[in-house]
């Protein structure tokens, strides 16, 4: 399961990264446009918009997967081993169910949107939403195998 959540986020960051590349040059290309050109593109906002928000989600599973996250951890330090396993098990369960929660409610959003479509791309806009299942559920994949670690690794520490 650990090579699969290895080779999972390789090609996640692969596709990361070339999001952030064409988000940068369709950026640039306008501000080169405008500026130089005074004529911009009509298009490269909303297409940066879309991308940003792929880029962004993708980006939670990255982080999700390397562990990443923000945290505050000045009380949680300070309490004995149990309490913190036993805390960050918990955490990770909250971190499941919000995942598939979000991506539940991610995948009901094109029925309320409909056909509403980006003005100059012609994208429907529940392309951005939907942008949240894959991140959230592949941070949910990970997050289960952080879980199962932490709780194997413990198990074995005990023995």
């Amino acid at each position: 399961m650990n090579l699969f959540c290895q080779k999972l986020n390789k090609i996640i960051k692969v596709i990361a990264k070339a999001i952030l590349i064409i988000m940068v040059v369709t950026i640039f290309s306008q501000v080169i446009m405008r500026y130089f050109f005074e004529n911009p593109l009509m298009w490269s906002e909303e297409l940066s918009r879309y991308l940003y928000a792929w880029f962004c989600f993708l980006g939670v599973s990255i982080a999700t997967f390397d562990k990443s996250h923000l945290k505050v951890t000045f009380f949680v330090e300070r309490l004995p081993k149990i309490i913190q396993y036993y805390l960050e098990s918990f955490s990770m369960l909250l971190m499941i169910v919000f995942f598939i929660i979000v991506s539940w409610s991610a995948l009901l959003l094109p029925k309320v949107q409909g056909n509403i479509m980006a003005y100059s791309l012609g994208i429907p806009f529940w392309m951005l939403s939907i942008s949240m299942v894959p991140g959230f559920f592949v941070s949910s994949i990970y997050t289960m195998t952080h879980l199962y670690h932490n709780f194997t690794n413990r198990k074995r520490r005990n023995e």
